[in-house]
């Protein structure tokens, strides 16, 4: 406690930085960024033939590429055609089928290439520039990109921060909790630092007293929402902190978003891959209950599905799941719709949290900001449950969890304790988000397959559910 004492009180000095810890700073963060760039150059490595089953893509990059191609050659990017003739197919198929590996060729073959790009029209209709430059040259470019959002980052919470020095402070420790999920967002070439990007400062400027400021920062989470869907939950952190001109802002510029790939695409070819993303993703997916449940997936359905569905994952049965379904004894389609009404209730209620605080901090009129305790839990509150609420959630995708992470080491930084919740979810934190990057997979592998880091963000969301009720 005495160490970390001299280290609040350090990080606490109101003085300029010395030269030396400027460049020991810019050195520490260059190291930090150029070791994500390095990391992420992976995803240019050669596919593994070996695995076969299904699309083959590199990375999630290769998905957003070949949907920027295909939008480029007139193909729709979601093949929404060949997607409903392999759902016939698969209705002509015995359920207990699905898990026949003598099948696997002929589903191959059907679902190659398809639900692969999930996201609208509009990160595709940016990648453009891309579509004809080759794979590994695009990827080097995306992954730098990806790098230097992450820095701005950096230095924007830095750079309006009251104390900088307790803002580096928080963005070390940030990081460092979040490590993991950080390394798996460039591993997989995804978007998270663009999103970390677009809603951490775009917070920040839809809380400035200055009403273009104000205006920007929703135009950035209403760009971030376009790009994926779940930044559309912090728009409820704009209503509940009455930032009417940062939604008019987010509003205007998530439209924007929409219409734009008409520029390229025309109105009409963009109004149809608007409906074919409309099906595949909110309705298609919005009517399964369990989407996905494979090792990786952190998301509350998945996790049901991994515990109680048999070909939820093929390394179930290494681990003695399901509990109370086998492959001979699979559940029929009754007990189906029974799992399925149960996983719906439970993301129901859970999306409810946020929107019914939302509207009681609205119509009370509390006091909701970043850098306030009762704003930053219902931060977190929004952020988890827009993540464990999702159908799918990878492990990379907690990586916009390093915003409310930032934002709470610096109150922490200044003097203000965690309180015995946050403890544990500090712990959780060290163990999923910089443990698990270095963990035997012998370890990885249990605590991903039982969705463990799941159950605590669930835990902890509740916990945040109950503080925020209490101080009401």
């Amino acid at each position: 406690m005495r160490a970390l004492t001299e280290v609040r009180a350090w990080l606490g000095r109101t003085e300029e930085f010395t030269s030396k810890e400027k460049t020991l700073w810019v050195l520490i963060v260059l190291l930090t960024l150029s070791f994500f760039y390095a990391s992420g150059l992976k995803i240019t490595a050669e596919k593994n033939p070996l695995q076969s089953f299904l699309h083959q893509s590199r990375s999630d990059f290769e998905d957003y590429l070949e949907a920027a191609r295909d939008l480029k050659t007139g193909r729709d990017p979601y093949r929404r055609e060949e997607l409903e003739t392999a759902r016939d197919r698969s209705l002509a198929l015995d359920v207990k089928d699905l898990l026949n590996p003598e099948l696997w060729p002929e589903m191959q073959k059907l679902l190659r290439g398809m639900g692969r790009y999930l996201y609208p029209p509009f990160l595709a209709f940016l990648l453009l520039p891309l579509a004809d430059i080759g794979y590994e040259k695009a990827a080097y470019l995306f992954q730098f990109l990806s790098c230097v959002s992450l820095g701005l980052a950096f230095w924007y919470f830095y750079h309006h921060s009251e104390r900088p020095r307790l803002a580096l402070g928080g963005i070390l420790l940030a990081t460092v909790l979040s490590f993991n999920f950080l390394l798996g967002n460039v591993d997989n070439g995804n978007i998270g630092f663009f999103l970390i990007l677009l809603c951490g400062p775009g917070l920040g400027l839809s809380f400035s007293t200055r009403r273009e400021f104000a205006w920007l920062g929703g135009a950035l989470i209403g760009v971030a929402a376009v790009l994926k869907v779940a930044p559309v939950f912090l728009g409820l952190f704009l209503l509940a902190g009455r930032r009417f001109h940062a939604l008019a802002g987010a509003t205007t510029a998530g439209l924007l978003a929409l219409a734009l790939p008409a520029l390229f695409l025309g109105m009409e070819q963009n109004v149809f891959l608007l409906e074919s993303w409309y099906e595949l993703l909110i309705k298609s997916f919005g009517q399964e209950a369990i989407v996905r449940p494979w090792l990786n997936n952190q998301s509350l359905s998945a996790a049901i599905g991994k515990l109680i569905l048999p070909g939820a994952d093929l390394k179930q049965a290494s681990y003695g799941l399901p509990f109370f379904f086998s492959a001979t004894n699979f559940p029929s389609r009754q007990e189906g719709e029974k799992i399925r009404l149960l996983v719906r209730i439970l993301q129901t209620l859970v999306m409810l949290l946020p929107i019914c605080f939302a509207l009681i901090f609205l119509i009370r009129k509390k006091s909701v900001d970043l850098y306030h305790r009762r704003g930053l839990d219902f931060l977190w509150l929004i952020l988890l449950v827009s993540l464990v609420a999702s159908g799918v959630s990878w492990f990379h995708t907690f990586s916009i969890l390093w915003i409310p992470l930032f934002l709470r080491a610096y109150l922490f930084l200044s003097g203000e304790l965690l309180d015995s919740g946050e403890w544990f979810f500090a712990a959780v934190l060290f163990l999923f988000g910089f443990l698990f990057a270095i963990l035997p997979a012998s370890v990885r592998e249990p605590l991903a397959i039982y969705s463990v880091f799941t159950w605590f963000c669930f835990i902890f969301l509740i916990h945040k559910s109950w503080k925020l009720a209490r101080g009401i």
